[in-house]
Formats: C-alpha cells, sequence, structure tokens
C-alpha cells in the first residue's frame, strides 16, 4: 500500500503533524487532516497492518489476536481487591488498534454521561456538542424488514450517520439464545427500547456492531478511515515502530514547552522525525500518559526517580484510571481467546441450539468456515447481539444504603476538586428515579469462561455482566526502575470507594442469574453450570475471584480544567506545551455506560475539528 514508508523516509521528512499510534483514534484524526493537500502528516505505529488477516476480518474470530503478536499484552500489578491476583490487560498492537481486536460492539452512552463531562469544565463536550460526530463516523446499513421486526432490531432515523467511514449493521447471524432474550426481559419489568441511540440506553436492546454488511467483515479505523485515505501524498505511515519520547525545542523563551518532533526506535536503531506544528499522542489509556511520563511531563517525583528531566511538572499524568468490571472470558477447543475481560455465569442449554461450541467438531467447524466464505452468512458472521443495561433499583433491595454511603464519600472528597465533582456525579445512579444503566448484561452463547471447561458434545451460553460507573480509581505509571520497559497499571480493582462497586456488582449477580431462570429463557437453560447449581455459591466470595476487566480502560489523561485535576483542556491540548495534544480514550474525564469504540471515533473527529480550527491561527501561515 503506498501510503506506508521506511523508517528513513519517515525520519527525512518535514512533518506538519505527528501522530503517535496508529490505532483507533489515530487514524481518525490522521484522515481528516490529510483532507488539506497542503498538510503533511506522519503516522507512526509499533504494530504491524493487518489488512488480509481473518482473526481480524472474520466477525466470528473476533478476539483471536489477543496474546498474539498483534497484542501488547499488558496486565496489571497484584490487586488485593481481587485476593492478590493479576489481570491480563489486551491492547491492540496493530494499525487500527483496539479497533481491529474488540468485539465488534457500537453503542452509545447516556445522554447524562456526555452532558456530565461538559459540567465538569469542558464546554462543547455534552451530549448536543458530540452527537453530530457520534453520526458523522457512522454508515448504518438496516437490515430486511422482515429480520429487522424477528431480532426486534429498533432504531431511530436521526439518531444515526448513514454516510460515514465506519460501517454498521445488526450481526448477519444472530445467536438462537436471541430469540428469548426480549420476551425475558419484559417478564422483568425491562422493557425493549426502540431509541437506544438516543440518549439513553437502559432496556434491552439489539446490538448494532462494526461490520460492513456487503462483505461480512469488520469496519475498523484501518478500513474504515486509512485505506480510503491511503492514496494521499500527504499522508504517510510508518509501521513497527516505537517512539521513546517528544522532543522539546531548545532555547525558546515561551513559559510552555513546544514540541519538535519525537525520538523513535525501529528495528534496533534509534531516528528522529521532525514537524512543524503539533505532536498528536493517540496511544490510548495505556500508551499516551507512558509516553508523557518518558517525555518528562508528569509527577516531578515519578519522574526523578526515573532518571527523566522533568519538561512540565503534572502529578495528574497516569491518574484518574477507570475501567470497566465484569465477568467475562472465553475459551472453545478450535479458537482459544487466551483472555477476554469480564464476570460470567456459564449456563447449559437445550442440544438442539448452535453454538460456538460445535467447532469441536472439526467437520462442523470445515463446514461453518465454507458457508462463510462462500455466502457470508453462518455462524462466523456471529457477534453479540443481546443486551440491556439496567439501572440500580432494578436489581439491588436496598439501594438507598448504597445511595447514603455515595453521598458519604462525595462529602469526604470536598478537598479534592475533581474526586468531589466525580463523586456528586457517580452518586446520582442510586437515587430512586435513576434512569441511567449502571449494570450491562450480554446473553451470548458458546462457553466464555476460562475456568469452566464443557462437556464434548453439549452447548453453552454465557450470561456477562459488566458495571458502567466504577468508582474503584487506579493509576497507569512509568516503572521508575525500568522506564522503557512496560508501565505499572494498578486499577485498585474493589480498593476504597470501590466497595461500593463490589456490593453492586454482587447484586446484579443474583439477578443475573434471575435472568437465566425466568421463561422463556428458561425454556433452553438446562441448568447452571459455573458456578454449579450445587452446594450453593456464595456470591460474595465468588466475585472476588471471578471479576475480570472489559477493556475499556479511560481517563489516565482526563480533560478537565487544570485546577480540577487535568492533563488537556477542552481542545485536547496538554497544559504546560503549545503544541502537544492528546486524541484518545485517555481523555475522557469519567467513564460512560457503553462499550467505549464509538464514543473514542466521535471523540477523534471532534479532535481533528479542533486542530482544524487553529489553522485559522498564525501557526497556519507556517504551513
Amino acid at each position: 500500500m503506498e501510503c506506508f514508508c521506511t523508517p528513513q523516509e519517515f525520519s527525512e521528512t518535514a512533518w506538519d503533524y505527528i501522530i503517535v499510534g496508529g490505532g483507533t483514534a489515530g487514524l481518525v484524526v490522521a484522515s481528516r487532516l490529510s483532507e488539506d493537500s497542503n498538510v503533511k502528516v506522519g503516522v507512526i505505529e509499533a504494530g504491524g497492518p493487518v489488512f488480509d488477516d481473518p482473526r481480524v476480518t472474520v466477525p466470528g474470530r473476533m478476539g483471536q489476536t489477543i496474546g498474539t503478536e498483534h497484542d501488547w499484552a499488558f496486565e496489571t500489578i497484584p490487586q488485593p481487591g481481587l485476593n492478590g491476583r493479576t489481570l491480563p490487560w489486551p491492547r491492540g498492537k496493530m494499525v487500527g488498534g483496539t479497533s481491529a481486536m474488540n468485539f465488534m460492539v457500537w453503542n452509545r452512552a447516556a445522554r447524562e454521561d456526555y452532558d456530565g463531562w461538559e459540567s465538569l469544565g469542558n464546554p462543547g463536550w455534552g451530549w448536543a456538542g458530540l452527537k453530530y460526530y457520534f453520526m458523522k463516523s457512522e454508515s448504518l446499513k438496516r437490515p430486511s424488514g422482515a429480520n429487522a421486526e424477528k431480532f426486534k432490531f429498533l432504531v431511530t432515523d436521526g439518531d444515526h450517520g448513514i454516510a460515514g467511514p465506519v460501517q454498521t449493521s445488526v450481526g448477519a447471524h444472530l445467536s438462537e439464545t436471541h430469540n428469548y432474550w426480549h420476551d425475558t426481559l419484559q417478564k422483568l419489568n425491562i422493557a425493549t427500547n426502540e431509541a437506544h441511540f438516543g440518549g439513553s440506553n437502559v432496556g434491552a436492546w439489539t446490538s448494532v456492531v462494526a461490520a460492513d454488511p456487503k462483505t461480512a467483515t469488520r469496519s475498523y479505523s484501518a478500513s474504515a478511515y486509512l485505506l480510503p485515505s491511503s492514496h494521499r501524498s500527504n499522508l504517510k505511515v510508518l509501521s513497527g515502530a516505537q517512539v521513546e519520547k517528544i522532543l522539546w525545542q531548545q532555547g525558546t523563551t515561551s513559559a510552555d514547552k513546544v514540541a519538535c518532533g519525537i525520538a523513535f526506535n525501529a528495528g534496533g536503531v534509534t531516528l528522529t522525525a521532525s514537524c512543524t506544528q503539533e505532536v498528536i499522542l493517540s496511544g490510548g489509556s495505556v500508551g499516551s500518559p507512558h509516553l508523557l511520563e518518558l517525555s518528562g511531563i508528569g509527577s516531578p517525583e515519578n519522574l526523578k526517580k526515573a532518571g527523566i528531566q522533568v519538561q512540565v511538572a503534572n502529578p495528574n499524568v497516569g491518574e484518574n484510571l477507570q475501567e470497566h468490571l465484569s465477568e467475562f472470558a472465553r475459551e472453545h477447543s478450535l479458537h482459544v481467546l487466551r483472555v477476554m475481560l469480564v464476570t460470567m455465569a456459564v449456563y447449559e442449554l437445550s442440544p438442539h441450539i448452535s453454538t460456538p461450541d460445535d467447532y469441536a467438531d472439526p467437520e462442523f467447524e470445515r463446514k461453518a468456515f465454507q458457508q462463510y466464505q462462500e455466502s457470508r452468512t453462518g455462524l462466523y458472521t456471529s457477534v453479540p447481539s443481546s443486551f440491556a443495561y439496567v439501572p440500580v433499583s432494578t436489581f439491588v433491595p436496598e439501594a438507598s444504603k448504597l445511595a447514603e454511603k455515595a453521598r458519604e464519600y462525595a462529602t469526604s472528597h470536598r478537598k479534592s476538586s475533581r474526586d468531589y465533582l466525580m463523586n456528586q456525579l457517580l452518586q446520582h445512579q442510586f437515587l430512586p428515579k435513576a434512569n441511567v444503566g449502571s449494570v450491562e448484561y450480554i446473553m451470548d452463547h458458546g462457553n466464555f469462561s476460562p475456568v469452566f471447561k464443557g462437556e464434548k458434545g453439549k452447548k453453552y451460553a454465557t450470561l456477562m455482566q459488566v458495571l458502567q460507573y466504577p468508582y474503584s480509581r487506579g493509576s497507569i505509571h512509568i516503572n521508575t526502575a525500568a522506564p522503557s520497559s512496560k508501565p505499572l497499571i494498578d486499577p485498585k480493582y474493589y480498593e476504597g470507594e470501590g466497595e461500593i462497586d463490589y456490593e453492586v456488582m454482587v447484586e446484579a449477580q443474583k439477578f443475573g442469574d434471575k435472568i437465566c431462570r425466568t421463561s422463556p429463557m428458561n425454556s433452553i437453560v438446562v441448568k447452571r453450570v459455573y458456578p454449579p447449581e450445587e452446594p450453593e455459591v456464595d456470591w460474595n466470595s465468588w466475585m472476588v475471584e471471578n471479576t475480570i476487566t472489559d477493556w475499556h480502560p479511560v481517563g489516565t489523561c482526563p480533560m478537565l480544567p487544570r485546577k480540577s485535576g487535568g492533563v488537556v483542556d477542552s481542545n485536547l491540548k496538554v497544559y504546560g506545551t503549545t503544541n502537544v495534544r492528546v486524541v484518545d480514550a485517555s481523555i475522557f474525564p469519567m467513564q460512560v455506560s457503553a462499550h467505549i469504540q464509538a464514543t473514542i471515533y466521535a471523540v477523534a473527529e471532534k479532535g481533528a475539528d479542533c486542530i482544524k480550527q487553529s489553522w485559522d491561527s498564525p501557526l497556519r501561515a507556517r504551513l
């Protein structure tokens, strides 16, 4: 592909913009900036291209890049709240980043979540300011009328884009368990949400996924944004190269630091590349704070221990880490997903249901893949589709006690502007009439558990639950003893205020079990096999041993006023610099009640416009 270049070419080009990270957000920004042929844009990505890799492109093989050469394979430090367990944190190390690795779910959070961002001091970042960018990034393809009615695929036209780069659709093959999903939840007073992209996703709904229905392949940032732009002579991508640090202009009289390029390693050789306008970090919630610290922006104490000269003192870098907690992992005999992060219970299904467990039969797997190749139909097009977001009041017997505990935490943090304001927002979910989805439920066919090993010939389904508004807050920081090694990830699961998370998750798990015991779902569920029904399970201890993560880390370079704990301002510019921005999930000031993929695309689209707006400034004359 003509847009890829060599390390030497990248080093010798005078770029206007250097984008560090060719992942979900980075390729959006690169595509949008390079629309102006006068602007030279260079993208540098540590991983390689995966355009023809079926582990990426085939929907039914989602997750198979986990634990491979395309995975950064991060992991947490031991977590006291999880009995000292460490958790793996897969992140995409390839052109397209984690958008090439994730499970393709495409949804939006509650209007209140984004309005909360704005209320924290970020004008223009509320629901009204972001909806345009949500729509700009996508092109929804509706299923046939018959399938839409059969699978209760309900969307409102005005909530969706129809000409954006990312192709979205309902899965070509929905699991047989989905036929029972909506009716079962209605029995539990959880209604079907007919407009779950319109500012409230509470209720049951059929998921939209990032897949092109014409080809039945994954639609991700490399296929959606990079490929259509790859012919542009002013856009180049260097893959297989690791950025070591941002380079700073020397001798400037400005109080703020001015970036003039980067140092990077390619094939064991360190090279440099220069830029005239900006360095844009799109390394994600792990990579971006790590690179800021390697470049001298962070806590002076940590930087000095690591032997790094302090360029900008900001102890907020790498703090404010928030992650969706869940119970979930997937494994079957033919396609092993090392881990997929969430809490889950596994149920044996009636034997007539077709599930990915059938792949244990080589002949079944061969025929399923042949069907996919010939007609782009069948199990290899299947992705999770049965979703529900549920308020706390639905499943917590005495939510008032949690509400009181939340109020106490909010009050105790008056000295910390950031934590006080955030806890004020978080406690709203416990109000009696709150209508936000505190916990997400996902029902999918197949055994996803990393612990339970199914019996040959039996069929399984997994019910996953995901906490949406975590109180647990951690950090990602440089390893001061070995700065260039992987950073130290400490989410502090269930620690401190995180005990609220624990209590919510225990009650949510009980309610999840109730879903599978309710008609009509119980007509195909034979029994719960993990945890086993006998002896009676202690959900409290089970939760500690089975909670993992849902791969949605955010917040480590938060967009907040500097006095409130911010790292970037509402134009995504890093405090203390004139021309460094961060555009990725790390700028989320608070977690949102959604899979974060669509929100990252919207943030990247808006971030690109923030940069373009600066072109009317005196800097534009230098282009």
